[in-house]
Formats: structure tokens, sequence, C-alpha cells
């Protein structure tokens, strides 16, 4: 990339897959016009300082599948137009939500798989629509979490989860609680609800979920039981190896995943939790293994 020259009309510029180590400061020099950058599946790891100046119309920036491992906090500072940034799979990834230059206008932030992340005080998203936080090694800050949760009031896809993540440092109630109002008082539908990778035992999904496409609880290895929303479409527990029960009394869940999990067999299961699609492959409890439940 170093030497050459965009055209300073250019718009969109993707230099995805491109095996690309290192970008000088002033490659995106001029490019005031461009609102579409794609970096990610490189090799990056660091980006210069003020290697953004100027990019002032900036929308979208995609730096997911790097090797990054921290961004300055003043890098941003130039992208006043920044809606949508991808940052997951940059596994020794440290950030600071500080960084962000102007969280309010966010509407895409996903950032699972990094190593560390920070929460300040009174940061808020009101135009949040996807939400990306799992699979971090330390999260800073995590009793902001209710708060700021509170603040996205347009959210339709959410995904959390980390290990430590449980009842003690943050109640699912809480962010069912926190999650609630302003939701409903947008009238905006949440679509997918994500808990993966986390130390919680009991999931009592949110009540206030009355129809939710997407509910995915996988990998949540001390997970014991899963109490459902009253519609789910589609339902992914797998990998959760300590699984016995799915409290689904009023739920007909189509699609269903309980693979490698520790749910008995049982008619219930086939009947109504899995009614169109059920994949059951690897599973631990002894009667799932019985030749009378063949």
């Amino acid at each position: 990339v170093d030497g050459v020259y965009f055209p300073t009309s250019l718009q969109v510029l993707a230099l995805f897959n491109n095996k690309i180590l290192s970008l000088p400061s002033t490659v995106f020099s001029g490019l005031s016009s461009m609102i579409a950058l794609r970096l990610d599946n490189n090799g990056l790891g660091t980006l210069p300082e003020g290697i953004f100046n100027g990019l002032t119309s900036l929308q979208q920036l995609q730096l997911f599948n790097n090797k990054l491992t921290s961004l300055d906090e003043n890098l941003l500072s130039p992208l006043t137009s920044l809606w949508a940034l991808t940052l997951q799979n940059n596994r020794n990834l440290r950030f600071n939500l500080n960084a962000l230059p102007i969280p309010e206008q966010m509407q895409v932030l996903t950032m699972e798989n990094i190593t560390s992340l920070t929460i300040p005080e009174g940061i808020s998203f009101p135009r949040m629509r996807w939400f990306g936080l799992s699979g971090i090694t330390n999260v800073k800050g995590d009793y902001f979490l209710p708060s700021m949760f509170s603040t996205m009031s347009r959210l339709t896809y959410i995904t959390i989860g980390w290990r430590g993540l449980d009842a003690d440092n943050l109640p699912i109630k809480n962010i069912c609680n926190a999650l609630n109002p302003q939701l409903a008082a947008s009238r905006n539908e949440l679509v997918n609800f994500q808990v993966s990778g986390s130390s919680y035992v009991s999931i009592d999904a949110c009540s206030f979920l009355d129809s939710l496409d997407t509910l995915i609880l996988s990998n949540n290895e001390l997970l014991e039981q899963v109490i459902l929303p009253a519609e789910v479409g589609q339902l992914d527990v797998s990998g959760c190896k300590n699984l016995e029960h799915i409290n689904s009394a009023n739920t007909n869940a189509a699609l269903v995943d309980i693979s490698n999990t520790n749910i008995p067999f049982s008619q219930h299961i086939c009947n109504t939790v899995g009614s169109r699609s059920l994949t059951a492959r690897w599973m631990r409890h002894a009667n799932f293994k019985s030749e009378e439940n063949a």
C-alpha cells in the first residue's frame, strides 16, 4: 500500500484479505469523501498516529480479524461521522470505549474475542442497533453495563458473555430490567439475544421478549437451567455441557440445537422445543444412548 495514491473522490475503499502488516500514516490523506473503509482480515498489529486525520465523512470502519493490540485514545477522534466499528477477533486488543469519537451516534459496535475492554461511567448509545460484547478476557467497569444498556432504545442484536460473568456481578434480570423500558418505549423489537461463554448457572431469558427470532445461549459451560420467554423462533444451547433442563412450558421453539448438553431424552423436546428441527449431537446424558429411545 505504501506509495499508492487513491483518488480524492473515493467513497468506498476495501483492502481486506491482503495480508497487510502495516500502513503509513499518510496513506488515506485527502480522502475526505470516503464513507466506508475495510481493513479487516489482514495482519495489522498497530495503526500509526494520524492515519485517520481528515476522514470526517467516514461512517463505517472494519478492523476485525487483525492483530491489533491497542487503539490510542485519539486515533479515532477525527472520525466525527463514524457510526459502525467492527473490532472482533483482535485477540490481544485492549480497547477503551472512551476512544470512540461520538458514542451517541454509534449504531454498530462489535468487540467479540478481544483481550480487554474498559467501560467508562456515563457512556451512552441511544442509536445502537448491533452490539457485540463476548469472549473478552477482562472487562473493566462491568458494573456500568446496566446503565449503558438502559440507553439502547433501538437495539435489535446483542451478544454478551465472558468467563466470570455470573449472577453475582451481573444478574441476567439486571440486563433485562435495563433493556426493557427503553425497548418498550421505542416499540423496538429485539431480534437476536445472545449470552455465550459466561459463568451463569441459570438463565431466565427476559420475560418482556414476547417474540424473539433467535436466542443463543451456547457454550455456557456451567449453565444448568434455562427458562425461555413466550416465543422463540430459534434456540441454540449447544456446548452447555451441564445443562439438564429447559423450562419451555409456554414456548414452541421451531429450530433448536441442544448438542453437547446433558439434557435427557423426552418426547416433550420433540413435540414442543424443536418441533420443526432438532439438532442433538454428542449428547452427554445416558438415556440418549439407550436402545429404548433410539
